[in-house]
Parts: structure tokens; sequence; C-alpha cells
């Protein structure tokens, strides 16, 4: 696959595993579902039947990290609807036939790419940056020992259950740090074989124990009635006196 991705040219980017949060096609999931769950209503089994005009939909919204809809950045412009063919043809022949002005088009659309592309990592910091407002960040060095989380199944068969699993698993050893969110791991009794990339949520440094203290933490007070106050004589006037005042 990285000799064939070579040959044509294709630059493959490699997401961490168990986080669908950087994967382009899960956030369009994302937006997939809850309309479809809108349109299904009760009957589930049409849901297949909704799918083209969801596509039709988010693929003529306007994207606000891009400014433009997906359409127009995949085919030049922008996609023509039934009522449009139907009711006004004419006037689509007459706006898309772009013959005899093809060359001075595809300078415009070649200086978009360039504004689009910086729309989107402007678009992107700014996104970071409240992302990071709330966010301590934990930054790992090659060497360092982590936890992994796990994501088990239960299996009938064997009759495990998932949630009696442990959490998490290692030590790991940190070979390689990709990006300041996502590293590299590996067996420390192999640290040459790398088992796979792993985003920063899913990792915690690794703590041995602490070692046992026979002394407590906080010693228990002794319990007991509260002392009683015996009030004292005031010898000039011969009452009793209290903290808060004579009586």
């Amino acid at each position: 696959m990285q000799q064939t991705c070579n040959f044509l040219g294709i630059k493959q980017e490699l997401i961490p595993v168990y986080h669908p949060q950087a994967n382009p096609s899960e956030r369009k999931n994302r937006d997939l579902k809850p309309k479809l769950a809108i349109l299904v209503g009760d009957a589930h089994d049409t849901w297949d039947e909704k799918l083209a005009m969801i596509r039709f939909a988010m693929n003529t919204s306007k994207c606000d990290t891009t400014g433009h809809t997906a359409a127009y950045l995949q085919f030049g412009r922008e996609l023509r609807t039934t009522d449009d063919v139907n009711h006004d043809l004419r006037s689509l022949i007459e706006n898309y036939n772009f013959v005899a002005e093809i060359t001075p088009y595809l300078k415009h659309f070649a200086r978009l790419t360039p504004q689009i592309r910086e729309r989107v990592e402007q678009k992107q910091d700014q996104r970071k940056k409240y992302f990071d407002k709330n966010r301590r960040p934990i930054y790992y060095q090659p060497g360092d020992k982590v936890w992994v989380t796990l994501h088990p199944k239960s299996s009938r068969s064997d009759k495990r259950s998932k949630k009696f699993y442990p959490k998490r698993e290692g030590p790991y050893l940190v070979v390689t740090n990709r990006s300041p969110t996502t590293y590299d791991l590996s067996d420390p009794s192999t640290p040459d074989q790398v088992l796979g990339t792993y985003h920063t949520h899913m990792l915690k440094p690794y703590e041995l124990p602490p070692e046992k203290n026979t002394s407590p933490v906080v010693p228990i007070k002794r319990r007991g009635r509260p002392r009683k106050y015996f009030p004292k004589a005031d010898s000039s006037s011969g009452r009793l006196q209290s903290p808060r005042g004579s009586l």
C-alpha cells in the first residue's frame, strides 16, 4: 500500500486507533445520524431511502470551515435541483455554458484554493485555542513508561465480560512522538518493535505503587461527650457569668 501511494504521489496520513475525532469520515457520520433519526421517525427500516436527500443536503450546505459547499469544491459549481431543471432549464444552460470562459474560470479557482486552505488552518487554530482553555496537556518523552486504556469485548463462549476487565494495561514504552498528541508504543522487552500509534487521551503516566505506610494519614480523635461548662460567680454583684453575658 505504501509503495502504491508513493508511486501515485498520494500522501498517506494515519490516525491513532480508538480516536474517531481525527477521522473526517466519522465527523460526517456524526452529522448523518441525527438527520436519519429525524427523517425515519418510527419506520426504522426505511433509513436507506433517506440517504439520497441527506446526501444532497450535506453536499449543498455551506461549510463554516471552508466557507463553501462540498459540491463547489468538488465540481467547481453548485448542484442543480430538480426544480431548477424542470422550470428554468434555459437559464441553467446559459449560466453553466462557460466553455469560452474556461481559462479565466480555472484561474479564479486556482486563486481560490490557497484562500480556502488558509481559512481551514485559521479555523483549526481557533478551535484548538478554545479546546485548550480547559485542557491540561501531558507530554511524554521517548523512554517513558505509560499505561494504555483497554477496549475489551465481552465473550459469551469464554464467559468473560468487558465490565470486569482491567481498565488499563502496562507498562508500555514510548518509542517516538509523531505529534504532540500521538505516540508510538512498544513492549519494554522488545523496544525496537512498534505495537501501534496511540492518542494521548488513551495514555496515563506509569507510576509504581506507593510503599505501604503503617502510620495513619489523619489520626483518629477520641470521641466522647463535650466538656461541661461551669459558670463562675462575680464577686462584686454575686451573679453568675456566662460567655454570652451575665445571667
